[in-house]
């Protein structure tokens, strides 16, 4: 096989890939990191990060633009490349192929593909995500302290974040789509019974708008 064989390759430029990739430079692995979209995941759409260990509070993309660099200082090689396949898994040296046809190979590799959020679609969501705009009540609740926050859902994590988000806000509303809760009774009862909950049922976000 003439092709270049690394030591590891990670699939994923997050958090979770760039701390994997930090720590394979350090241990001198020969490390490619492949990312389809941009460097640092979400992280890099949250205006301010307050729950990094060790940092009070530090911008998204500030913080992930720190971890590349202690990355690249360590001789780990960043390329932006969409994996669209697995092969050979199970033999001495593994492949992956990219949306180019293009095939790398290692003998390990580390698959930190992240998430990404089910999105609404209504006007103004992009333009106000992390400022305003949140997927994730553990990640931002605090930002909303004392706030009017709306949760927008009828399921399991509409129910149970309108709950977590109580600690935290002046008052929380659930917009639902239909004219009931989805997921199971006992669920939901944690943000109907909560006082600092109201829920509007047949009720649909059509636009954010705002500074």
């Amino acid at each position: 096989m003439s092709e270049h064989i690394y030591d590891l390759i990670i699939v994923g430029a997050g958090p979770a890939g760039l701390t994997a990739g930090l720590y394979a430079g350090r241990a001198t692995l020969d490390t490619l990191i492949l990312e389809g979209n941009s460097v640092g995941g979400q992280v890099t759409t949250t205006s301010v990060v307050y729950n990094y260990p060790g940092v009070a509070d530090v911008d998204g993309t500030e913080l992930m633009n720190k971890m590349q660099k202690q990355v690249a200082d360590f001789g780990v090689k960043i390329q932006h490349a969409v994996v669209e396949k697995y092969a050979d898994l199970t033999a001495d040296v593994k492949s992956v192929i990219d949306s180019n046809g293009q095939q790398y190979y290692a003998r390990s590799i580390i698959i930190s593909g992240g998430a990404n959020p089910r999105k609404i679609g209504f006007p103004g969501e992009d333009k106000f995500r992390g400022r305003g705009v949140a997927y994730c009540s553990t990640c931002d609740g605090e930002l909303f302290t004392g706030l009017q926050i709306f949760v927008v859902g009828g399921g399991y994590a509409a129910a149970e974040e309108a709950d977590y988000l109580s600690r935290y806000g002046k008052h929380v509303t659930v917009l639902v789509r239909g004219d009931h809760f989805t997921c199971p009774p006992l669920i939901a009862s944690r943000a109907l019974d909560n006082p600092k909950v109201s829920v509007e049922y047949n009720t649909e976000v059509e636009s954010v708008s705002g500074d």
